[in-house]
């Protein structure tokens, strides 16, 4: 299996420390660096963008070497956001990694999740609920003929 290039682990993973400005602190030392004050997702290692589909293509490329179904690169932005919110990470901690301007937009464009999820915490505590009624147990044969 061939490694992802590196720069589609950016939208994964979180960069250790101050990786990305070590990188361009670097490139700018050596004069290499096209980027200006830009920080874009996507680019050459010295700050220069890629053509606008260049990422796309080449993650469909890697997919399909790979044996893995392509979703585009914005669709596993919201997989993302889903699953960590799914595994108990707070929106704020979801707006950061996500580079939302405000938690609001992140509320806003995953209100749907976290109304599944209330909804499956709620049913949780239906075991307090005396309208409820458990599951009855089947009794054990062996308890039904006393020897």
């Amino acid at each position: 299996m061939s490694k992802v290039p590196l720069y589609f682990f950016f939208l994964v993973v979180p960069v250790y420390g101050n990786i990305l400005g070590k990188l361009r602190f670097k490139a700018k030392a050596m004069g290499i660096w096209q980027g200006g004050d830009r920080n874009f997702v996507f680019h050459s290692g010295t700050g220069k963008p890629y053509y606008h589909t260049t990422p796309s293509q080449q993650w469909k490329n890697w997919c399909e070497r790979n044996g893995f179904r392509n979703v585009s690169l914005h669709g596993l932005r919201h997989t993302n956001a889903t699953y960590l919110l799914g595994q108990g990470a707070s929106i704020k901690e979801i707006q950061h990694r996500l580079r939302h301007s405000t938690s609001q937009v992140t509320t806003d464009t995953y209100a749907h999740v976290t109304k599944k999820l209330s909804r499956k915490t709620t049913a949780h505590l239906d075991v307090f609920d005396p309208r409820v009624r458990p599951q009855s147990v089947p009794k054990d044969k062996k308890s039904d003929n006393p020897q």
